[in-house]
Formats: C-alpha cells, structure tokens, sequence
C-alpha cells in the first residue's frame, strides 16, 4: 500500500508527495503522470489525501501582496498630519508620535 498526498506548486500547479514527505513528483514529470494515471483509475494499493489548502494562507497570500509597511504607516502619518493642519482632534498617543516623526523627518529631510 502506498499513501500520495497532493500538494499545490508556487504556481497553482498540482503535485504530489510520498507519506513520508521523502519524495516530490512534480508536474510534467514521468512519476507525477503514472500517479495521475493511478489516481484516476482508482488503483486499490494507492490511498489518496487530497491537497485541502490550510486556512491560513490567505494571510501569507495578502501579506506578500501588501505594500511594505513602512509606505503604509507613511500614508497614516501623512493623514494624522492633514488633521492636525485642520484642527481636527488626534488622540494624546497619536499627536505625541506624530510629533516625534515629523522631527525626524525634520532632522534627516529628504533630499530634493
């Protein structure tokens, strides 16, 4: 008896692994088409797991696809600073370290 678990590749493809994760039979290969093969003919010595994405991975999705963090907090800052130009009230924490970016910023300008 031998168990085949399915795994999907960086580019969606469908591969698959020995149990014992040892071996990797990826797509276009002659091993992945004689597992394909077996699949489909529902051989009795092969026990199949489907590949079932965990639920986590739209995080590490997004998290690649977010800008940085540095350019996020920059446009925050920026509209923390819009609303305080406007008179608009920011709570303590919020203009206390809006405060102490734009020193920074003030200290180290950006060249022009």
């Amino acid at each position: 008896m031998e168990t085949l678990r399915e795994y999907k590749t960086t580019d969606g493809e469908i591969g698959y692994q020995s149990e014992d994760l040892r071996e990797s039979f990826a797509p276009g290969t002659e091993r992945h088409t004689a597992f394909v093969q077996r699949i489909a003919d529902n051989d009795p010595d092969l026990t199949f797991i489907p590949w079932v994405e965990p639920p986590d991975v739209y995080q590490q999705r997004r998290a690649v696809e977010y800008p940085p963090i540095s350019d996020q907090l920059d446009v925050i800052w920026k509209q923390f600073n819009q609303m305080r130009l406007e008179n608009q009230p920011l709570i303590q924490e919020a203009d206390d370290m809006l405060g102490s970016i734009l020193a920074v910023k003030a200290a180290h300008p950006k060249p022009s």
